[in-house]
């Protein structure tokens, strides 16, 4: 096996004035590193981490603003930023803390074109590490009054919870819903429930799954929008599965089913209230919609009305 050795990069985040260092170097440190968002569930929302001198490092929150997460969120392809998360949001990270005191104007490309202190150069703990959430990240819940696999199909996305619409939904779809959700491989359509209130979002429409798709995300539909059907138009989704309960009996759970969520997620239940919406839960997409192909679907086209 052969390596190649990368080109030292300088340690200074953007070229000074009257820099003379070619864009071939620049380009070749650009690519030697990454960025990512960690423990977040999702490619689009986490801590913030890069991969520098071949370790991945942190952010510290110092002046940590929106203008230095829209940063983050546009080189990530993940929309813009709706949250700069401080002092550990999404836990502490290890390794090196790459960055300090960033001054980002919102327009760089990188994160590490943004002013700075200098790589490595900081006067910070874990506790202190920086996260985003981007207005790309999505997930997916069923809300029902008394039951964990079936209810009315949301999806959440902007910073929002919004309805998901009925058309066309076919069998293809159901199943892909129902299997993110951890309800069985198979679903259906229910048209006999009340409608819900008109005031409330309704995301997207003409969701069409293949059976190639790896999850809910790549599926085609139609562009997002606030406003995608008529609010009698929203799915309410039984799926064939049954999820193990997740209150006592004694308990009702009134809230949303699936998988425990981010504790930052809106809609989460507080595991300290010891309330009935803390038994309650609800799904967030898995880690591989996060590295499914560019023709990434359940992602809006065209902007949000």
């Amino acid at each position: 096996n052969q390596t190649q050795l990368l080109p030292q990069c300088d340690d200074s985040l953007s070229d000074p004035a009257g820099s003379t260092a070619s864009e071939e170097q620049a380009a070749n440190c650009s690519d030697s590193r990454q960025l990512r968002l960690v423990d977040g569930g999702s490619h689009c929302a986490g801590r913030v981490e890069i991969l520098h001198q071949g370790s991945w490092g942190t952010i510290c929150d110092d002046n940590w603003d929106l203008r230095d997460a829209h940063v983050v969120c546009r080189q990530l392809d993940c929309g813009v930023a709706l949250n700069a998360t401080a002092s550990g949001h999404f836990g502490q990270g290890s390794g090196p803390i790459w960055l300090d005191e960033l001054s980002c104007t919102g327009e760089e490309s990188h994160m590490w074109k943004c002013p700075s202190r200098g790589w490595g150069q900081h006067d910070c703990r874990h506790k202190e590490d920086a996260g985003v959430i981007c207005s790309e990240f999505l997930a997916l819940r069923v809300v029902s009054e008394d039951q964990e696999c079936a209810g009315w199909l949301e999806v959440f996305y902007n910073g929002t919870w919004g309805s998901v619409c009925r058309s066309p939904m076919e069998d293809v779809t159901l199943s892909m819903v129902c299997r993110q959700l951890g309800c069985g491989d198979s679903g259906t359509l229910n048209s006999d429930v009340p409608a819900r209130e008109s005031s409330r979002i309704q995301w997207v429409d003409g969701i069409q799954c293949r059976k190639t798709d790896a999850s809910l995300w790549q599926c085609p539909s139609d562009p997002w929008n606030a406003r995608s059907c008529h609010p009698r138009e929203v799915a309410y989704v039984t799926c064939a599965g049954h999820r193990p309960k997740s209150c006592p009996d004694s308990v009702p759970c009134t809230g949303t089913s699936a998988l425990p969520p981010p504790p930052w997620l809106p809609g989460a239940p507080s595991l300290h209230q010891g309330s009935e919406s803390s038994c309650c839960r609800l799904s967030r997409q898995k880690e591989a919609a996060a590295q499914g192909r560019r023709q990434h679907v359940l992602r809006p086209r065209g902007g949000v009305a």
